[in-house]
C-alpha cells in the first residue's frame, strides 16, 4: 500500500536524511531486525551481482515462529553489524539495487509515520542525527506540516482514541515541557499535577510524593532517586545489549555518588535543560503520548506520566556514569541515543510503569536525581 498525506511533523524533519557511512553508531549494528515474508522472497530472488548474492544468501534465518509481517530475521556477523554493510559503512544492497528493495525497517527508519488519530511522522532519538538536528539550535520545537509519501500499511489500533482529547492532552505536554521559567524536573512535575488534576486514576498506584519537604538538590532524596533509578536501569540492562554495555560504570557510579546527579551534568552542560526539553519533546510526539499507540490497552494518565519519569531519571543517570570528564555534545548525543534504542524500541513504558508500581518507586522522587 502507497499513500501520500499532509503530515504534522517536527520542525527538523525535513532536514533530515541519514548520515549513511558518517554514522557513528550505525543502525545496521545491534538491531533485530525483520522482514515480512514478501520482503524475503523478494531479496532471495533478486538478480543482483555475484558478490550481494553470496551475502544474500546467508543474511537472514527463518524466525522461530514465522509470521507474514514477521517471516525472517537478519542474521548479524561475528561484530554484530549487518552482513550487507559495507567497509565503508553503506549497504551494498541499497546501493546496487535502490532504497526501493530495502526492507521498510531500513528503508524508514527512524522515522515513525502514524495515520491515527492525527496523520503524523517523526524520527526516534535512537538516531544520533535526530538528537544532532534538535540540538543544532536553542529555539523551541514546532510543528509544521509537509506532504510525505509511505509505501507501507500501518495497523490500526484496537481501541478508539477522541482526536481532540490527543490533541489536547498533547497540546499541554507540549506547553508545559517547554516553559523554560522553571527548570525541567519542575516542569515534568507540574505536568504530573496537570495531568493528575485532569485524571486521577491510576496515581494511587505509584508511591506518593515524598520531595515536598526538601529540594531536588537534599542528598538524602538526591541519594534514594539514585538507588530507585539503579533498580530500573539494572533491570532494563538485564535484557538489552546496547545498555549492558554501561552496566559496570553505572553499578561502580550508584555506589559512591552522593548528591544531585542533574547538578553534576549541567556543570558540563550549561544548556542541559534545552537539550532535555526539546529531547522529551520530540520523545512525547514520536511516542504517541498520551495514547501511546504501540501499548494501546495502556489509558491512564498516571501510566503515561511514570514513565516519562523513568526517562528523566536514566538519561541523567546513564549520561553521569558514561560521559568522560570533558564530554563534548556528541558523546551525550552518543549515549541518549543508545538509551532511546530501549526506550522507543521495546515494551518500555509497560514493563518500567510494572516496576515502579511493584517496588513503589515514586516518579516523583526520580525527578530528585
Amino acid at each position: 500500500m502507497s499513500y501520500t498525506k499532509i503530515f504534522r511533523v517536527p520542525d527538523y524533519f525535513p532536514q533530515f536524511t541519514c548520515k549513511c557511512g558518517d554514522c557513528r553508531s550505525t543502525c545496521c549494528g545491534g538491531w533485530g531486525i525483520s522482514l515480512s515474508l514478501d520482503e524475503y522472497l523478494r531479496l532471495i530472488g533478486i538478480d543482483c551481482t555475484p558478490e550481494l548474492r553470496r551475502r544474500l544468501d546467508t543474511a537472514f534465518h527463518i524466525a522461530d515462529n514465522p509470521s507474514p509481517e514477521r517471516y525472517a530475521l537478519v542474521t548479524p556477523r561475528w561484530d554484530g553489524h549487518c552482513p550487507l554493510q559495507r567497509e565503508d559503512g553503506l549497504c551494498m544492497l541499497q546501493r546496487e539495487c535502490g532504497e526501493d528493495m530495502l526492507p521498510a525497517v531500513c528503508r524508514y527508519y527512524p522515522r515513525a509515520p502514524r495515520t491515527y488519530p492525527c496523520f503524523e511522522c517523526s524520527t526516534s532519538a535512537s538516531c544520533e542525527r535526530t538528537l544532532e538536528l534538535l540540538f543544532e539550535s536553542d529555539d523551541p520545537v514546532r510543528f509544521v506540516e509537509t506532504e510525505l509519501t509511505f509505501k507501507l500499511e500501518l495497523p490500526t489500533p484496537d481501541v478508539t482514541i477522541d482526536a481532540d482529547y490527543y490533541i489536547n492532552m498533547r497540546t499541554l505536554a507540549f506547553t508545559t515541557i517547554s516553559d523554560r521559567t522553571l527548570d525541567f524536573s519542575a516542569r515534568l512535575k507540574r505536568l504530573g499535577a496537570e495531568l493528575k488534576a485532569y485524571d486521577s486514576r491510576g496515581f494511587d498506584q505509584y508511591a506518593p510524593d515524598s520531595t515536598d519537604s526538601a529540594t531536588a538538590a537534599d542528598c538524602a532524596i538526591a541519594d534514594s532517586a539514585i538507588a530507585d533509578c539503579s533498580k530500573l536501569f539494572s533491570a532494563l540492562a538485564s535484557d538489552s545489549t546496547t545498555l549492558s554495555q554501561y552496566t559496570e560504570v553505572c553499578s561502580t557510579l550508584a555506589g559512591s555518588f552522593h548528591g544531585s546527579m542533574y547538578a553534576a551534568l549541567a556543570m558540563k552542560y550549561p544548556k542541559l535543560d534545552i537539550y532535555l526539553e526539546k529531547l522529551f519533546c520530540n520523545h512525547i510526539f514520536y511516542k504517541g503520548f498520551p495514547c501511546s499507540l504501540d501499548e494501546p490497552r495502556r489509558h491512564t494518565l498516571a501510566d503515561e506520566f511514570a514513565p516519562l519519569c523513568a526517562v528523566y531519571s536514566l538519561c541523567i543517570y546513564v549520561a553521569v556514569a558514561a560521559l568522560p570528564d570533558e564530554p563534548s555534545l556528541d558523546d551525550l548525543v552518543d549515549v541518549w541515543s543508545k538509551l532511546f534504542r530501549v526506550i522507543e524500541h521495546s515494551r518500555f513504558d509497560t514493563f518500567v510503569s510494572a516496576l515502579m508500581r511493584r517496588d513503589k518507586i515514586s516518579p516523583y522522587r526520580l525527578l530528585s536525581i
